[in-house]
C-alpha cells in the first residue's frame, strides 16, 4: 500500500486494515493519526517522509487572505459568500491541527526510540 491510499483512507477502512495486520491491540480507540502511524510502520514507510509539510506556511498565508474576505463578505452584507468562506476557513484551519497533532505524534515517537 502506498502512502497516499493510506491518508485518503477514512478511519473505519484504516481499521480494518490494521486488524488484517493482527498485531495491535486496543484499535477501536485509536484515532486517525495513529492509525496511520501503524499502517506506516507495517508498509515500511518513514512518519518523517509526511510530516515535512512545506505547504504550513502557504496555509497560514491563505487563512490570512480568506478571513480578509471573509471579513469584507461580512461588511457588504454578502451572506452567501461568507458562509463560503467561512466554511473554507474551517477546512483550513481544521487542516492545520491535524497536521500539528501528527507532528507532535511523530516527535514523540521519535524520542520512545520508536
Amino acid at each position: 500500500m502506498e502512502k497516499h491510499e493510506i491518508l485518503k483512507m477514512a478511519v473505519p477502512k484504516l481499521r480494518e486494515e490494521v486488524e488484517k495486520l493482527g498485531t495491535q491491540y486496543g484499535i477501536s480507540g485509536m484515532n486517525k493519526e495513529q492509525l496511520i502511524a501503524v499502517m506506516f510502520e507495517a508498509n515500511n514507510i518513514p512518519l518523517e517522509e509526511t510530516l515535512d509539510i512545506v505547504k504550513d506556511p502557504e496555509l497560514k498565508k491563505n487563512i490570512k487572505a480568506v478571513q480578509q474576505q471573509w471579513k469584507e463578505a461580512l461588511a457588504a452584507k454578502d451572506k452567501i459568500k461568507a458562509a463560503r468562506l467561512q466554511k473554507k476557513l474551517h477546512k483550513m484551519k481544521r487542516t492545520t491541527r491535524s497536521w500539528t497533532k501528527a507532528k507532535i505524534a511523530a516527535k514523540a515517537q521519535t524520542k520512545r526510540g520508536g
